[in-house]
């Protein structure tokens, strides 16, 4: 068997921009509603405390936006013959890459919010009892659909042939 990438989602990453930006035009918004109420005397610092609150906003929004799609771009979940690789940034330019054998996953399972349903994307659950926290390979495209490539590995490793999926 061949090494298989599983498909991120770029639906996932539209939502979480869209998301941040409608977040950040309300926080402007009530910035400026708020300026407008306690600086009505002084009309000249309330436009320029408006207008830094919006450039402010809208900054922080970009930023954001930049540092979402670079951490998206730069993980990745790789199924191999042997185990599941997930390679991932850490830190500012650094990157860690993790395996996980298949003899040692207990269970997988899949997990998709309201947005993940309608747009097709969500997160695969696996549980290695040897660690304290589930993995999550989050933002699959298709989970379920890639579900299936991933139990015929386990199933093909034979040690842990028997692994729920729920």
């Amino acid at each position: 068997m061949k090494s298989v990438t599983l498909v991120r989602s770029q639906e996932r990453l539209k939502v979480l921009i869209i998301a941040s930006g409608v977040a950040a035009i309300v926080t402007a918004l009530v910035f400026s509603w708020l300026l407008s109420a306690a600086l009505s005397w002084a009309p000249r610092t309330e436009h320029f405390l408006r207008l830094v609150g919006w450039l402010g906003m809208g900054t922080v929004w970009v930023v954001q936006s930049v540092l979402s799609w670079m951490v998206w771009r730069s993980t990745t979940y790789k199924i191999t013959p042997e185990a599941i690789t997930v390679q991932a940034k850490s830190g500012l330019l650094g990157s860690a890459k993790t395996m996980y054998r298949y003899e040692s996953i207990l269970s997988v399972s899949v997990d998709q919010s309201f947005w993940g349903k309608r747009r097709g994307y969500g997160c695969i659950k696996l549980n290695v009892p040897k660690l304290d926290n589930d993995i999550v390979l989050k933002d699959v495209d298709h989970p379920s659909a890639q579900l299936a490539e991933l139990q015929s590995r386990i199933n093909s490793r034979g040690g842990s042939g028997h692994a729920l999926i729920n």
